[in-house]
């Protein structure tokens, strides 16, 4: 799977991704956290999001938004969060 997200500066490039992996976020002020998985060509994939704050509570999840590809949009308030793709 390749992961992208749009916070400025979050993600500089699509990674590829093959196991469970965790990004962390910091934001000072409320804003919208996109984040997007899209196929890689030869390397099935589905997917899943999770977006947590740095407590550990969900804020949001995604399995199969579009085909098998993940897909979370949420406005978040200021803090530190954690994305986890899978």
């Amino acid at each position: 799977m390749m992961l992208s997200s749009s916070p400025a500066g979050a993600v500089d490039a699509p990674l590829i991704i093959s196991a469970p992996t965790d990004f962390w976020f910091d934001y000072q002020s409320t804003t919208t956290f996109e984040a997007r998985t899209f196929m890689v060509e030869g390397h099935n994939s589905d997917p899943q999001l999770w977006l947590f704050r740095e407590d550990g509570s969900l804020v949001v999840t995604n399995d199969d938004y579009y085909g098998l590809q993940s897909h979370i949009m949420v406005e978040v308030t200021p803090g530190r969060y954690r994305l986890r793709a899978s």
